[in-house]
């Protein structure tokens, strides 16, 4: 019976250090799963700072009803502003209000302030049309009766209705915010090491300099092209009452597609020969305006980009630096084209804001019909044969 039971507690101690053993491996093996898999889901759901509070940034800017773009262009080389200007956007309206002022230059020597307000997504539209020919000296032409100009000088705060029938939109996006707005994509800050990003106050800095910049940084197909388009016929007129008449275009070309933040006017005038022959002592040419601001002049030759946002105030703003090309002529000399290449910095801020736009009913509008009618009322009156 003892030796039964000697034998007995002699297996019973083998097999027992045998199940310990066994246990004790796979304990270590369950815990360095279990182990494993925190570290994994720890890494997977874990990540930077300034990529959350990017992907925050962006949920504000979703619920954004109401906003302000402050757009700055400046000549870094000579410490200049080419122009600045600000959007106005109701979301929940889909009204529009787009103000810029645009500088003197030496091949423009006239300033202007433009200003744009539209309704319902670009349904209806008008523009401080006056203002902006006041502005650039369209009126200092001889041939307009400067002694019935006082009858024009009261319809300078009045806004022209662009004409619904010459109004284009192409692929034009319900919400226009972004339209204006450049974003970095969320790959580029993922890829950001220490030194590219700072923290401050709960805002981040991001500067990339230009061989940081990856080709894929931000996104390039559905930015604004905004063209607006003025040309003012005046031919002899075959009715006995008025001596000549002005014909319009006011088209506004809209397209939400385009690879690059693009606002220009075209201005310009064609007047019948007849009409500038009265004149003996001058020779007038037609009125002719262009201007264009477009970011390709800095995003062709990028040199770098500086992002700072706080999805907690809300705050985006987005510099853009690069190198604008230009080509100096002179007509006294016929080398070749002096070539300049000049730093220029695009900015855009981006707030909320309770500034409101005009309703329809305050504007002071008038009709493409009321602007000829206006036209015609200064230009001179011939005798007839």
């Amino acid at each position: 019976m003892k030796l039964i039971n000697r034998h007995t507690m002699k297996c019973f101690k083998r097999w027992g250090t045998l199940i310990l053993l066994i246990i004790s491996l796979l304990s270590g093996h369950f815990v360095q799963s279990v182990s494993a898999n925190m570290y994994e889901q720890n890494v997977t759901t874990t990540q930077p700072s300034h990529l959350a509070a990017w992907d925050q940034m962006l949920e504000v800017i979703d619920q954004l009803e109401r906003y302000q773009i402050r757009i700055r262009i400046v000549n870094l080389d000579q410490s200049e502003e080419v122009a600045s200007g600000k959007i106005i956007g109701d979301r929940e309206t889909g009204d529009l209000r787009l103000q810029f002022n645009v500088y003197p230059t030496e091949a423009e020597e006239h300033g202007f302030q433009y200003d744009l307000i539209s309704y319902r997504n670009f349904d209806i539209a008008f523009s401080n049309l006056f203002e902006v020919l006041e502005s650039t000296r369209f009126f200092d032409a001889t041939y307009y009766q400067s002694s019935k100009y006082e009858l024009l000088s009261n319809y300078l705060n009045h806004y022209v209705e662009v004409d619904t029938e010459t109004f284009s939109k192409r692929n034009m996006a319900q919400d226009t915010l972004t339209s204006f707005l450049f974003l970095p994509e969320r790959e580029t800050l993922q890829n950001l090491t220490e030194e590219q990003v700072y923290e401050i106050h709960s805002a981040y800095q991001v500067a990339l300099e230009r061989t940081e910049i990856p080709n894929n940084w931000q996104r390039f197909d559905d930015y604004m092209y905004l063209k607006h388009e003025f040309h003012l016929d005046v031919n002899e007129s075959l009715n006995p009452y008025k001596s000549y008449d002005a014909s319009l275009t006011n088209r506004l070309n809209i397209s939400t597609n385009n690879n690059q933040l693009q606002l220009s006017l075209d201005y310009s005038t064609r007047v019948t020969r007849d009409l500038l022959n009265l004149s003996r002592i001058y020779s007038p040419n037609d009125y002719q305006m262009n201007r264009e601001l477009n970011t390709q002049e800095v995003t062709g030759r990028l040199t770098a980009v500086k992002i700072r946002y706080n999805p907690a105030s809300p705050y985006y703003e987005i510099e853009l630096h690069g190198l604008k090309d230009d080509y100096q002529f002179n007509i006294f000399n016929q080398s070749t084209a002096d070539y300049v290449a000049e730093r220029y910095m695009w900015q855009f801020t981006l707030l909320p804001t309770e500034e409101e736009i005009p309703s329809l009913h305050q504007l002071n509008r008038l009709s493409e019909a009321e602007f000829n009618y206006l036209i015609a009322s200064i230009l001179p009156i011939k005798e007839r044969e």
